[in-house]
């Protein structure tokens, strides 16, 4: 019998070798899961009865798959990226396009007005063109609150240099710089680039025993409310530079969840 080959997208590992305590805690948490609750496919349902098989919920697909890595991979966070092409050989196509389709849009609908703009705008090739059409836009910056943010955005994406070379602090702040904007006037604290969960106590899910010299993982940004961590950023202009997050938020999460819930309720409500 020949054994399937498995195609494996490697930008979403993490060299560190998984420890046999996560697989242990990823199973207990499927375990206690409510079975009516889980989300089974209106695809797997259909093949399922193709089959003549019982039909299995995405979410112990998932399980299956974290247990078989040997190391981190966003699964082990109960993350699926329809893009990881390893999920090819876990769902069928149909399977994975429902998953995609399911839920709300990332960006919400635009008003027709908006859109005939836009479409308009993509039309102009001149530069003098393009700053005289967008003098003629009218709107009122009290009600139109999504033309405020376009012209205020579009700002971002003026510079179309190759961004390879920038150093990963340029990439940050010439970037990504908006993002730490949100958190102005709030009780978060955004710190720059530092060792998160650096202690033993608060060391990461990811790393090793004790044995293991590095104890966390760097961060571009740490948002902080008091002293414990809400979350953090890294830029990068590849996902090889980004992949820790998973780790770094699902550690961070998971200590939070342990946290007194009214004191915490402030940064979230």
């Amino acid at each position: 019998m020949q054994k399937k080959k498995t195609r494996v997208n490697k930008q979403h590992f993490i060299k560190n070798k998984l420890h046999r305590r996560r697989k242990i805690t990823i199973k207990k948490t499927f375990d206690s899961l409510n079975k009516d609750k889980l989300w089974v496919l209106k695809a797997t349902f259909k093949e399922a009865a193709k089959r003549d098989e019982q039909p299995e919920s995405v979410e112990e697909k998932m399980m299956k798959f974290a247990l078989q890595c040997n190391f981190h991979h966003p699964s082990h966070s109960w993350i699926l990226d329809t893009k990881d092409d390893y999920w090819n050989d876990v769902f069928l196509p149909a399977e994975l396009k429902e998953i995609h389709d399911t839920g709300w849009s990332l960006f919400p609908p635009t008003k027709k007005l908006f859109q005939d703009q836009l479409n308009e705008l993509a039309k102009l090739e001149i530069t003098k063109e393009t700053y005289k059409f967008a003098q003629q836009i009218k709107h009122d910056p009290s009600d139109d609150l999504l033309m405020i943010m376009f012209l205020t955005s579009s700002l971002l994406f003026v510079q179309s240099a190759n961004v390879d070379g920038f150093m990963e602090t340029d990439k940050q702040y010439r970037m990504f710089g908006f993002v730490n904007t949100i958190y102005v006037g709030s009780d978060i604290a955004v710190s720059g680039e530092r060792c998160v969960v650096t202690n033993k106590k608060h060391q990461l899910l990811a790393i090793n025993e004790i044995q293991r010299k590095v104890a966390g993982r760097k961060m571009d940004a740490v948002y902080i409310g008091g002293r414990k961590e809400l979350g953090c950023m890294e830029a990068g202009s590849n996902v090889d530079q980004t992949k820790e997050l998973y780790t770094v938020l699902n550690s961070i999460l998971e200590k939070l969840s342990f946290k007194d819930e009214r004191r915490m309720f402030k940064y979230f409500a």
